[in-house]
């Protein structure tokens, strides 16, 4: 018997997979009954509030084994890769730099993973669980911090990650997450003052990635602007690092 789950904030299709009782997401992904959703969201882990996955029935696998001796059983459990890209007010790299992540497994459990060191183009990662949903993200200097209860170097920044938030880039919602990543305040929601935050930021990033004849403009309610907004789209997903194909 199938299940239809509809995607909530924060959900990607790993989280749902441990949900069900899934060890891969593939399971999910690949189900003929999915194809639709496969052309819409061509990332399994950027999926939109309201999206519906359907969810096969898992298959449980029977092993056979005789009585009075003792076995061991070996499973595989995936995990994600968490990683992030720093960079400076005038976007060159935080390189070098000694950080550490928090990241909260449930509702009382939380794991750190200290003294990480960001490479020459400021990047950094750390596996984590497929249920994760909120992280802490410290950045120190280039002096390694020694470990509690020594008092540490003082942090240059900080950083509350939402992992599975990121909507997908052809929702206003997920334009505003990946301009707001980098520096271009795009508003917090899609009441009427923020959409005209969005459309501001929308051109002042056209400005910064885009060549003088092209005209910025922000709208994305005009019809006549569609081709322009396709190319921001575009544009807006290789510069923040995604592998998000840009379908619309």
């Amino acid at each position: 018997m199938t299940t239809r789950h509809t995607v909530k904030q924060g959900e990607h299709l790993s989280s749902i997979a441990a949900r069900y009782g899934f060890s891969d997401y593939q399971a999910i992904w690949s189900y003929p009954e999915n194809a639709e959703l496969r052309k819409q969201r061509k990332d399994p882990h950027v999926l939109a509030p309201g999206d519906v996955v359907v969810v096969p029935e898992p298959r449980r696998k029977t092993v056979t084994k005789p009585t009075g001796t003792a076995h061991k059983f070996k499973l595989t459990a995936p995990i994600i890769r968490l990683e992030m890209r720093l960079l400076d007010p005038w976007q060159k790299p935080i390189d070098n730099r000694y950080c550490d992540f928090r990241v909260e497994l449930g509702p009382s459990a939380v794991g750190g993973d200290e003294n990480r060191l960001t490479d020459d183009n400021g990047r950094v990662g750390v596996n984590i669980s497929r249920t994760a949903f909120d992280a802490e993200f410290h950045v120190f200097g280039k002096e390694k911090p020694l470990p509690s209860p020594i008092p540490r170097p003082p942090m240059s920044h900080k950083f509350d990650l939402f992992v599975g938030g990121l909507d997908p880039v052809c929702t206003p919602a997920g334009m505003r997450a990946r301009l707001n990543n980098l520096g271009y305040f795009a508003g917090l929601t899609d009441g009427r003052e923020d959409r005209e935050q969005l459309r501001w930021a929308i051109e002042e990033f056209q400005r910064d990635h885009f060549p003088p004849s092209f005209k910025p403009n922000g709208d994305l309610d005009d019809d006549n602007n569609r081709a322009k907004i396709s190319q921001t789209r575009r544009k807006l997903v290789e510069v923040h690092g995604d592998k998000e194909p840009v379908t619309c």
